[in-house]
């Protein structure tokens, strides 16, 4: 078992654990860590890359970018210890598996939610109740809150739907890059993300909210090939409200607030122009 990142500040013994990938970090997730903190001597385990890459040679999206997970578990005051997950772990058994974390961490007890399953054999909570205590998991609209259900949401653009389930607004992280300078050209200077991780949002314009150090300022954001231009690439490019400095290779930010159409190909810049300018009045009209 090869572990990713344990924090200097974990002590060897351990009693109380939760263990998942809890990638989104959703209301459900944040349920049970919540109970967790509860208990004496907790730690969080999770794993990368996404079991699913491994089981079946495909990628599964996170909703989160893995270093971002680490670092929202850590201000949650949780402990994170990132386990690898490759293809001899998941041959391990259950009970294998957790024999090697109570060597290591002195781990006795997990708190799971139901439908929790663990090892090769798959083995439940309820094969092995000496380990686990289960929870009811959190619901919404008689639905189990999931992962799966908000990479569907984010993927279809229902940005308000997966705000709810989330229990914050959808973001992005990246670095900003320099772009071709188009966007200058007709009065809207964008910032070009070279983002974080998967991009699960669906093409489009969407309202935003960028956070550049202590400062949160509105914009519009663009998702998108630049149909009107005859672009390939994928792009993300953010115009940011009131603001004239240089973004170049900085880290910023950006919480997902609404979606507001389509990407469209227009006749020519003039029109392109207008539709950018009808964007940002929106989005002050929604923000303000």
């Amino acid at each position: 078992m090869n572990l990713l990142f344990v924090p200097s500040t974990l002590s060897k013994i351990r009693s109380w654990a939760a263990i998942g990938v809890f990638d989104g970090l959703h209301i459900g997730h944040r349920y049970l860590l919540k109970q967790l903190k509860l208990r004496e001597g907790r730690v969080v385990f999770t794993f990368h890359p996404h079991p699913y890459d491994i089981l079946t040679d495909k990628h599964l999206p996170l909703i989160l970018p893995y270093e971002r997970r680490i670092e929202m578990l850590m201000k949650m005051g949780l402990s994170p210890v990132v386990i690898e997950f490759s293809s001899s772990l998941a041959k391990m058994k259950a009970e294998e598996f957790l024999g090697e974390i109570k060597t290591r961490f002195g781990v006795t007890r997990y708190l799971v939610c139901e439908n929790f399953t663990i090892g090769s054999d798959r083995k439940t909570a309820e094969d092995l109740p000496h380990w686990f205590e289960v929870l009811s998991p959190k619901k919404k609209a008689g639905q189990r809150i999931s992962s799966t259900w908000i990479r569907e949401c984010l993927s279809h653009a229902r940005i308000e739907e997966a705000r709810s389930l989330l229990g914050y607004w959808p973001r992005i992280w990246g670095k900003v890059i320099r772009g071709d300078g188009l966007g200058r050209q007709i009065g809207y200077p964008t910032a070009n993300l070279d983002w974080e991780g998967d991009l699960l949002l669906c093409e489009g314009v969407y309202a935003v909210k960028v956070r550049l150090g202590s400062r949160v300022l509105m914009g519009v954001m663009s998702i998108g090939r630049r149909p009107t231009l005859g672009g390939k690439e994928m792009r993300v490019e953010i115009h940011i409200f009131d603001f004239a400095g240089d973004l170049y290779n900085r880290r910023i930010e950006v919480m997902v607030m609404e979606f507001l159409r389509e990407q469209k190909t227009f006749s020519n810049l003039r029109c392109l122009k207008e539709a950018i300018k009808e964007d940002v009045e929106r989005v002050k009209s929604l923000l303000l």
